[in-house]
């Protein structure tokens, strides 16, 4: 192992090109198989773009108990997602191949790191009025982990997150919200009871969500014998015809050389950051990334350099995002994930002043609609939009500096009247008001004829289900306005890649010495987000598949049961 730069330029059989979930299991499992392997990551700190998320897998089957219901059906599963992909995958055996393997990767990660897991009781499947959905049991979440004590010296250089600053679970803050009675911690629910556990992890450094995912991956990691290298960054594949290294460069300016024995993985994140590929790509002219700036597409550049094939390259890990504009992170302009728009005294209006989009449906689809193009004006109408709330909205509502009972920030608008507000934010008062009264009647009669606002699943996962009774009317002043805009915490489109996370070249063969996972690979599932976890479900899974290639380690069938399982079930269903 090293820390920072010792070492540099030795060979190994093994070269991960990134520190996130998906290279660091990459790491691990092929370390566990006998081969040497050093990890280079290009940011200073390790972690990449699962450090910033809430570190939550989606796992059908996985080994924890169900907590309702019979067992998981992985058959059920796969014709969950095959319904919601609507054959527009491009690779459709990959389902099958992700069904059967996370259930393992996950017995891995809990037999050979320090990480615990747990099936969150409160997320349910995005779509659980769909066949085959499950409500609860299958995204699964890490345990608080105790980094300081277990990372020692690497604690230091490991990255946290913007999106979830405060050491709590998803369940966890669940409960603080009311949303679950049951204590946190054994403690009883009162602000003064959680703000100390809180304060508590803080000082031992016990962290949550995506940190303790990366920070227990890179414990099990180190302890293998993995070597780290951070502040480097790959910049093109070696080798004449297979890939046998990496050419790299130095915070210094120095080019390094990493040799790989076995083959190089690339785990380093999409390329939301490079405004070049996601215009050309994505038909974004200007797109706010949630996620570290180092996702730039260092690994597909690499990857179409050695001739890759591209799959899924228009879409996205979509998000809407709102923006303090006095706030960076890592140098750049900090897009927060948190908004207003689920609650139900909310609507969104375009630039148009008109309703666009459910504004409280999954965050993956509410920001397609930004990308929706009018035929008839040559226009992106929705290319950002307004959440329009009154004051009783703002009375509750804690979205980054906008918090109850303190002053406005500057990066939310307000009027005495709906024409006062439409005014300071640039729509048109008569149009606003006319949008606002339709939500109002639509409110009072039980409906959303124009959205369908409280029928889609995702608005009441947590809460047992969507409900027009939970939508407020939007009356008492003064009103208020938040920008919200397209965000990306990832891209889905990337390298294709073979059942075992071997690139793909464009003939359809693989390239030698080339493996790709995370976000840097294409998605198996396209466009579809099917529940909490899935990016990093896809990528746990094909790391470790990438791991167990590379140190020959084949204990996984070439065809899994899940694809045999689907099979029979197509037969059966005459098809």
């Amino acid at each position: 192992m090293s820390d920072g730069h010792d070492g540099l330029g030795e060979d190994s059989d093994v070269v991960v090109i990134g520190s996130g979930a998906a290279g660091l299991v990459a790491a691990l499992v092929a370390a566990r198989g006998g081969c040497s392997v050093a990890v280079v990551e290009r940011a200073p700190l390790v972690g990449g773009t699962t450090a910033f998320s809430g570190g939550m897998c989606w796992v059908p089957g996985h080994p924890k108990p169900p907590i309702v219901g019979d067992p998981d059906d992985v058959a059920a599963a796969a014709s969950y997602v095959r319904g919601l992909t609507r054959g527009r995958q491009r690779d459709d055996s990959l389902i099958d191949v992700y069904l059967e393997t996370l259930p393992r990767a996950v017995e891995l990660i809990e037999s050979d790191t320090p990480l615990r897991l747990a099936a969150s009781e409160v997320f349910t499947d995005y779509f659980c009025d769909r066949p085959g959905a499950r409500r609860g049991g299958r995204s699964i979440e890490p345990l608080p982990f105790e980094a300081k004590a277990l990372l020692g010296e690497w604690f230091s250089r490991l990255r946290m997150s913007p999106h979830f600053p405060i050491p709590l679970t998803a369940d966890e803050r669940a409960r603080a919200s009311g949303v679950d009675p049951r204590d946190i911690d054994g403690r009883s629910l009162t602000g003064d009871s959680i703000a100390e556990l809180v304060s508590r992890r803080l000082a031992d450094g016990i962290v949550a969500n995506g940190v303790a995912l990366a920070g227990g991956l890179l414990a099990g990691a180190l302890a293998h014998g993995v070597r780290v290298v951070t502040g480097v960054r790959a910049r093109r594949l070696t080798g004449p015809d297979v890939v046998t290294g990496v050419e790299a460069e130095a915070t210094d300016g120095r080019t390094l050389r990493f040799g790989a024995r076995r083959g190089v993985v690339l785990a380093c994140g999409g390329f939301e950051w490079n405004a070049e590929l996601t215009h050309t790509f994505l038909g974004l002219a200007e797109v706010r990334p949630a996620s570290p700036p180092g996702n730039v597409g260092d690994g597909l550049l690499m990857g179409l350099a050695r001739g890759a094939s591209l799959v899924n390259m228009t879409a996205g890990w979509n998000y809407p995002v709102t923006q303090d504009p006095t706030v960076r992170f890592e140098g750049e302009p900090f897009a927060s994930i948190a908004s207003v728009r689920m609650d139900g005294g909310v609507i969104a209006l375009n630039k148009r002043g008109r309703r666009f989009v459910n504004e409280a449906c999954s965050y993956n689809d509410m920001a397609k609609a930004f990308r929706h193009y009018d035929e008839v004006t040559q226009d992106w109408p929705n290319a950002m939009a307004w959440l329009i709330f009154d004051q009783q909205v703002r009375d509750r509502a804690s979205v980054n500096t906008m918090q109850p009972g303190l002053p406005q920030p500057d990066w939310v608008f307000s009027g005495a009247t709906l024409s006062d507000l439409a005014g300071r934010i640039g729509l048109d008062p008569a149009t606003v008001v006319a949008e606002v009264d339709a939500w109002n009647e639509g409110v009072s009669k039980g409906r959303d004829e124009a959205f369908g606002r409280g029928t889609v699943w995702f608005e009441g996962m947590t809460t047992g289900g969507p409900s027009p009774e939970r939508l407020q009317r939007i009356e008492k002043g003064p009103f208020h306005a938040m920008a919200i805009y397209p965000g990306l915490i990832g891209t889905a489109g990337g390298l294709r890649t073979d059942d075992w996370g071997r690139v793909l070249g464009v003939s359809g063969t693989p390239i030698g010495g080339l493996y790709a996972c995370g976000n840097t690979a294409a998605s198996a599932f396209e466009h579809l987000y099917p529940a909490g976890g899935t990016t990093l479900g896809m990528a746990i899974a094909f790391g470790y598949r990438a791991g167990t290639h590379l140190s020959g380690q084949h204990d996984i069938a070439d065809r899994p049961r899940a694809a045999r399982a689907t099979s029979t079930n197509r037969k059966e269903m005459g098809e």
